[in-house]
C-alpha cells in the first residue's frame, strides 16, 4: 500500500476480480493482484503488513497455555478440546468460527493464532478488533487518508480470511451497526472464512447479525468456559465444585435396574432405553423425555448420565438438576455471604458437557427473572449444540407450546432435538426388585 509503488492494475487495493459471467464459481471473488504480489519476499511482507498482527506477534498456537495449574481437570480437557478444534480450522479455514466466552479466557489469542497460520501460508488475512475496524473506516472519509473509503471497505469485505475480535464492544450508532451488518452479510453470502470472538451473551447480539453468525450451515460456535487467565490461581482457589453435579442421589437409577415387564408402554420403554444407551456413548444434540407423572423419565435420564460418566472418553461431570432447584441455586448468589458470583455459577451450568434439566416446565406465574435466566440457558445450549436432556410431564406440553413459544421452538427444532414419548404409567415397576 503506501510502502509500495502505485499499482496500475489494482490501484493499491491488493486484489482484483476476474472478468467472468454471473454464475461462474469465480464471479465476485477477490484474488491477489498479480502485480502487487511479484516475488515471494515482497508478497510475504505485503501480507504481514495488511494482517495488522503486529501487536499480537506472541499469540500463536505454540505459546497458548493449556495446563494452567489453577484449572480443574475438566476445565483443562475442555480448553484442550477447544484448542484442537481451532487448530484444525486453522489448517484449512472453511466457513465461520465463533469463539464465545468471558474476559481473559484466550479468545483473542486463539483467533490471532489462526491468523498467524494463514499469513504463514501467504493467505491474505486481516485481524481487527471491531471498534478499531470501524474507526479505520471512518478515518478513510478524510481527504488526507492514504486509502479511500471504498477501497478500505472492499478490502475488509473481500479479504480471504477476516478475524473480527471483540464483536459487541463497538459503538451502537446506526452507522456503525449498518456498516457492520453490510460487512458480515457480504462475507456470509460469499461464505468467506471468518473468525469472530465475543463475550456478549449470544441472545443479546443484534438480531440481523445473530441470524448470520449462528447459521448452523456455516458457523461453528465454540464456547470457552474457563476462569479468567489473568485472575490466575486466585480464581482456582475460590472456585466451588457445584453440589448440583452430585449424581449419588440417583445411584439406583441405572439401565440394568429397569424392569421391562410393565403393564403398559413396554415398546416405548424399550425404544427409549436403546436410544439413550447409544446417546450415552456418543451424545449428539438434545433428547426430550415426555410422559405422565411417574412414567420413568427421571430414571432414564439418570441412567443416561451415569452411563455417560462411566465411558472412558468422558472425564467430565454430567449435571442433573430439577429446574426449580437450578433457579434457587442461581438466586443464592445474591446472598451476602455467597462466595460465587451469578456469572460464574451460570457459566458452570450452561457449559456443562452434559446437562439434564429434570421436571422442566414454566407456568404463567414464573417470575420474569427466572424465565429470562432459563431462556438464556436453553438458548445458549441450543446455539452451541451442547448435549442436553429435558424431562417433561405430558400435562405441560400444551402450556409450553401456547404460552412459551420461544422455549417450544427451541425444543421442537428437529435438527437438534429428538423426542422420546414414554407410554408407561407405573413408575414403581421400572425398578427391579432386589
Amino acid at each position: 500500500m503506501m510502502d509500495y509503488d502505485n499499482c496500475d492494475v489494482c490501484g493499491n487495493l491488493g486484489i482484483v476480480y476476474k472478468d467472468v459471467d454471473f454464475g461462474h464459481p469465480d464471479f465476485g471473488k477477490a484474488f491477489p493482484c498479480p502485480s502487487c504480489w511479484r516475488g515471494a519476499e515482497r508478497r510475504q511482507k505485503y501480507i504481514r503488513k495488511m494482517s495488522h498482527l503486529d501487536s499480537h506477534q506472541e499469540k500463536t498456537f505454540a505459546t497458548f497455555q493449556l495446563d494452567l495449574p489453577w484449572l480443574t481437570h475438566p476445565q483443562v480437557l475442555h480448553l484442550r478440546a477447544v484448542y484442537e478444534e481451532v487448530e484444525k480450522y486453522a489448517r484449512s479455514p472453511q466457513g465461520w468460527l465463533v469463539l464465545h466466552g468471558g474476559y481473559g479466557v484466550g479468545k483473542t489469542h486463539l483467533a490471532a493464532a489462526v491468523a498467524h497460520e494463514c499469513v504463514r501460508r501467504n493467505e491474505y488475512t486481516l485481524f481487527a478488533t471491531v471498534p478499531d475496524l470501524l474507526d479505520h473506516l471512518r478515518s478513510s472519509y478524510s481527504p488526507s487518508a492514504d486509502v479511500s473509503y471504498d477501497q478500505q471497505f472492499e478490502q475488509m469485505r473481500t479479504v480471504r480470511v477476516l478475524v473480527l475480535d471483540d464483536l459487541g464492544t463497538e459503538s451502537s450508532t446506526p452507522w456503525a451497526q449498518e456498516k457492520l451488518y453490510q460487512l458480515i452479510d457480504h462475507r456470509y453470502s460469499s461464505k468467506l472464512p471468518t473468525i469472530i470472538t465475543t463475550n456478549v451473551p449470544l441472545g443479546d447480539l443484534e438480531p440481523r447479525l445473530a441470524s448470520r453468525i449462528f447459521d448452523r450451515n456455516l458457523s461453528v460456535v465454540l464456547p470457552i468456559n474457563v476462569p479468567d487467565f489473568r485472575q490466575g490461581a486466585q480464581v482456582g482457589q475460590n472456585a466451588e465444585i457445584s453440589e448440583l453435579s452430585d449424581l449419588s442421589r440417583y445411584r439406583g437409577m441405572t439401565f440394568d435396574k429397569i424392569n421391562f415387564r410393565v403393564p403398559e408402554g413396554q415398546e416405548s420403554l424399550e425404544r427409549a432405553v436403546r436410544q439413550l444407551q447409544d446417546y450415552a456413548q456418543n451424545p449428539d444434540g438434545w433428547r426430550i423425555l415426555v410422559g405422565q407423572f411417574g412414567a420413568g423419565k427421571t430414571h432414564l435420564a439418570a441412567a443416561t448420565a451415569q452411563a455417560w460418566q462411566q465411558h472412558p472418553a468422558h472425564s467430565q461431570t454430567a449435571l442433573m438438576v430439577r429446574t426449580a432447584d437450578l433457579l434457587d441455586y442461581l438466586r443464592s448468589t445474591f446472598e451476602p455471604n455467597s462466595k460465587v458470583s451469578l456469572n460464574n455459577r451460570f457459566n458452570e451450568i450452561k457449559s456443562a458437557p452434559l446437562l439434564i434439566l429434570e421436571d422442566f416446565h414454566l407456568h404463567s406465574k414464573t417470575a420474569v427473572w427466572s424465565r429470562e435466566k432459563l431462556f438464556q440457558l436453553v438458548d445458549y445450549r441450543y446455539l452451541t449444540k451442547l448435549p442436553t436432556i429435558f424431562t417433561l410431564a405430558s400435562a405441560y406440553l400444551n402450556t409450553l407450546e401456547s404460552e412459551h413459544p420461544d422455549f417450544h421452538s427451541r425444543l421442537n427444532d428437529r435438527r437438534i432435538s429428538r423426542w422420546l414419548i414414554l407410554e408407561t404409567t407405573d413408575y414403581r415397576r421400572l425398578y427391579q426388585k432386589i
